[in-house]
């Protein structure tokens, strides 16, 4: 960082973000690399030709719309170079100056681009991989998209990690030994769930997998004879489009399910010819 940010970033004054979700503009600026982390820079009240992307990386907001974010410090960087010229300072630094100029407009083409594919995702509905945090949606009036989903997305799409390391934690849950659950429900409610449990539930799933796409191969097999998992849970997710009073069943997740469960049975469900049987 350059020491002309020491004034944007003061170590004594930071705030903690603890929002699980991000607005679509907020995304796209996670994308070039600002709003990093949950621990944040306060952002300064006054923005000057000092500013250069980097002041931007821990900022704990935008404080401007994005649009007019990029403008200032694009306005920054030719004033800089402006200045260079106007100057007549070795060529050297001249053509620094104009580098950064045409890095900020290289960041707005990016930004461009990175705002067209989020628009793009979401448009898809039950089938986006990003999920909207409705309840946030809902009270700021903005659309905003969970964190979670965001990291899975951009990591997929662009190999860019939003969360810096997803932190895969295991629930500690404790359990009375000395009673059993009765039931499947209450082993479930009771988070009770053993991994002869887990591997019950998923070779019950996967014959149930392997039952209905039986009766439909054309439209979930592939000519090899190859389940197209996709289909499937393309197929639940619309099943699950006309219900209100269910939720968790995006197109990624229902996917994951399907592929833990066929792996309980030899990794595979049995190709189509068989199933035609």
């Amino acid at each position: 960082m350059s020491k002309s940010a020491d004034k944007f970033y003061p170590t004594n004054n930071v705030k903690i973000d603890l929002r699980t979700s991000c607005t679509v503009e907020e995304a796209a600026a996670k994308l070039i690399g600002w709003m990093k982390g949950h621990v944040r820079h306060a952002y300064p009240d006054v923005v000057d030709d000092d500013i250069t992307p980097d002041h931007l990386t821990y900022t704990d907001s935008l404080g401007l719309p994005l649009h007019y974010q990029l403008a200032l410090l694009r306005e920054a960087a030719w004033n800089r170079y402006n200045e260079a010229v106007c100057a007549k300072l070795p060529e050297e630094i001249i053509e620094e100056k104009y580098a950064e100029l045409e890095n900020c407009e290289e960041l707005i083409s990016k930004v461009v681009g990175y705002l067209s594919d989020i628009n793009e995702e979401i448009n898809k509905g039950d089938l986006s991989a990003l999920v909207v945090d409705q309840r946030e949606t809902e009270f700021s009036g903005e659309l905003h998209i969970t964190l979670r989903s965001l990291d899975k997305w951009a990591r997929n799409q662009y190999q860019i990690p939003i969360i810096a390391e997803l932190q895969q934690q295991s629930v500690k849950v404790e359990i009375n030994v000395d009673r059993k659950p009765e039931s499947h429900q209450d082993a479930l409610a009771d988070g009770w769930l053993s991994p002869t449990l887990t591997r019950n539930l998923n070779v019950s799933f996967a014959l149930l997998i392997e039952e209905f796409v039986s009766k439909w191969p054309e439209d979930f097999f592939d000519m090899g004879g190859k389940l197209i998992v996709k289909n499937l849970a393309a197929h639940l997710v619309k099943c699950a489009s006309v219900r209100h009073d269910i939720s968790g069943q995006k197109l990624s997740a229902i996917e994951d399910r399907i592929n833990d469960a066929l792996k309980e049975l030899d990794g595979k469900p049995k190709n189509r010819r068989a199933l035609l049987k």
